[in-house]
Order: C-alpha cells, then sequence, then structure tokens
C-alpha cells in the first residue's frame, strides 16, 4: 500500500534523527461523519461545501483526501455555553470530518469536542477543524481523544486569525494505538494570540506523533505552547514543535515547553522545538522538561503508606489534571475523568 507523509516539520533537521516527518498508509476515507451536536440557538449549524482553503498541521497530502463537505458553525456573538461536538466512528470504516468555526468579529465562544471508539474498535478516521477568527474574536476548542487499540486516528486544527483575535486549542490524547495530532496557527492580525495545551498519557503498545507550527505574520503577535506527557510501559511519542517568524511579524512573541514523565525504561521520548526567524525584533524560546520521578518524593511518598503503583499513578493523573485546569466547562473535565477510569481526583 502507498503510503503518505504527514506532520512534516517546517524546515527539516538531521534526516537520521527520523523526525522530519510521520508516514502513513494511504487511505481513501469516504465515509463522511457530522459529530451529534448540542449547539446554542444563537449559533448556526449547516454542511456546506468546504469554505476554506487554509494551511493544515497535518499538511497537505492530507486534506486532498478529505471530502470537499464540512459542518459549518457560525458564531455571530457571544456565547456562554459550549458548542459540543460528539464523534462516534463505525469499526472498520475509514471515516472522515470536517468542521469549520467561523467567528465573526469580537464574538466569543467554547467549543468541547470528544472522539472516542471502544477498546476493541478497527478503523481509522481523519477530522480537521477550522478555525476562522475575526478580529477581536475569542475561540477556545477543547478536544479529547481516546480511541481503542485498533484504531488509527488523525486529528488536525488549521488557524486563521484577524487582528487582535485569540484562539486557544486545550487537547488531551488519553491513549490510542496510532494516533496523530496536527495544528497550524496562522497569526496574521496584528496582536493575534494563540494559546496552546497538550496533555497526553500512554502506555503498553500506544504511540502518539504530535506537530504543533505556529506561524507568526502578524505584528506583535504572541503564541504559547505548553505541553505535558507521561509515558509508560513501551508507549512512543513524538512532538515536533514550530515557532515560524516570518517577514513583518516585528514585535512578535513566542514561546514552547515540553515536561515528560518517563515511567518505564522501554519507553521512546523524542521531542524536537524549533524556531524560525526571518525578522529582527522578535522574541522565542523553548524548554523541554524530561525526567523520571524524583527519589526522594517516592521515598517521601512511600513512608506516608501509599504503594509505588499508587505514586506512580498519582503522578500521571498530576500531569493531566494541570492541563484540564485550563477548561472552564465542569461536564467536560466530568467527562475526561471517566475516560481516565472513573477515579475522583478532586477540583
Amino acid at each position: 500500500m502507498d503510503k503518505i507523509k504527514i506532520n512534516q516539520l517546517p524546515a527539516p533537521t538531521w534526516r537520521h534523527l527520523k523526525m522530519n516527518f510521520a508516514e502513513i498508509e494511504a487511505r481513501e476515507y469516504s465515509h463522511f461523519v457530522v459529530p451529534s451536536m448540542d449547539v446554542p440557538n444563537v449559533a448556526k449549524a449547516a454542511v456546506v461545501k468546504n469554505a476554506f482553503d487554509m494551511a493544515a498541521g497535518w499538511g497537505e497530502m492530507l486534506s486532498e483526501t478529505i471530502r470537499d463537505s464540512c459542518l459549518q458553525l457560525a458564531i455571530g456573538g457571544s456565547i456562554k455555553e459550549p458548542l459540543r461536538l460528539d464523534y462516534g466512528f463505525e469499526a472498520g470504516k475509514n471515516a472522515a470530518s470536517r468542521v469549520e468555526i467561523v467567528a465573526a468579529p469580537y464574538s466569543e465562544t467554547t467549543v468541547i469536542a470528544f472522539y472516542e471508539t471502544d477498546g476493541a474498535s478497527k478503523g481509522s478516521a481523519a477530522v480537521q477543524t477550522v478555525v476562522k477568527a475575526g478580529e477581536g474574536a475569542k475561540v477556545h476548542l477543547v478536544q479529547a481523544v481516546k480511541v481503542g487499540s485498533g484504531f488509527q486516528f488523525i486529528n488536525d486544527v488549521a488557524i486563521r486569525e484577524d487582528d487582535r483575535a485569540r484562539v486557544e486549542v486545550t487537547q488531551l490524547y488519553l491513549g490510542g494505538h496510532a494516533v496523530y495530532g496536527g495544528i497550524r496557527s496562522d497569526l496574521a492580525g496584528y496582536k493575534s494570540d494563540f494559546q496552546n495545551q497538550i496533555g497526553y498519557l500512554l502506555g503498553q503498545d500506544e504511540t502518539l506523533d504530535i506537530n504543533v507550527v505556529s506561524s507568526h505574520s502578524g505584528r506583535k503577535s504572541n503564541c504559547d505552547i505548553i505541553v505535558k506527557g507521561v509515558l509508560s510501559d513501551n508507549a512512543q511519542k513524538v512532538f515536533r514543535g514550530t515557532i515560524d517568524f516570518l517577514n513583518g511579524a516585528s514585535g512578535a512573541t513566542g514561546a514552547e515547553n515540553e515536561d515528560v514523565l518517563l515511567m518505564s525504561e522501554k519507553v521512546v521520548n523524542k521531542t524536537i522545538p524549533l524556531i524560525l526567524c526571518a525578522e529582527e525584533d522578535v522574541e522565542g524560546s523553548h524548554g523541554a522538561s524530561i525526567g523520571r520521578i524524583d527519589e526522594n518524593s517516592v521515598f517521601y511518598m512511600m513512608a506516608r503508606g501509599m504503594s509505588l503503583e499508587q505514586i506512580y499513578q498519582l503522578m500521571a493523573n498530576a500531569k493531566i489534571l494541570s492541563v484540564m485546569n485550563y477548561i472552564d466547562d465542569q461536564a467536560a473535565k466530568d467527562r475526561i475523568l471517566q475516560m481516565l477510569g472513573g477515579e475522583d481526583y478532586g477540583d
């Protein structure tokens, strides 16, 4: 079967690292999926032709395989209640879905989407969410993913922001045999702002490949990318994070940071932070913290009656809960806790 490249770095690095892109089998995503929705009356939802041709985090090769229909959500004002999307994927099918969130100038909304299959489900899905934020608009996109051991899931977010727009994307990847996530934010507007928080929890035979690109062309634009994750058993993860300062982005700022907790000698963790600069008056920073639980902390907690397994679980949950703190909706938090196993972790 033919292969296609996705999640490519904007500028390749040393090929020996094998991190410039991910390679997957080419599939025909012919089964178009419309999620079940809970949308307030003040928002308009309709299935239409794709309205926007925007650069994607997963790359153009995969975008060409997605159907030209989409679910469009038109946001015309300030919406207090979240728009809720729930995806169900049929076993054995290659499903595709595209959602366009069109936020009018100075509108404000939160969109919460869940992507789940049962543990035995086999098949694949490629889902794209497009956010077009008008001047002064504020959009918070929350995504939670947990798919079966035989399921391939590809998740893309494409963003374009006008002057003073702010888009926040909070993602939680809570398991899956082969999961790919791409984000591309085009900060074209003056003082446009992109906030991204990603949490992941991976275990036995699970893989995650993430590519985040924040492209700055607007003056005084800003991005903050925060990634926190836990790897156990033989889990594998790749994170590519790129801040790209283009000509004209004077006064732009950007920061990215990843914090990884390793719980096994067999995990494979790859992180490549990248800053590209074609403008002089910009400020970018990146960092990564990768390590194991401190022995002194383990000794302290075991002295107070906790088992080693409980300690590892506590530290893993803490990473996910720190990302969940960016979510204001309690119903979404409760469902994410159920996806983690239903434990009561507190507020």
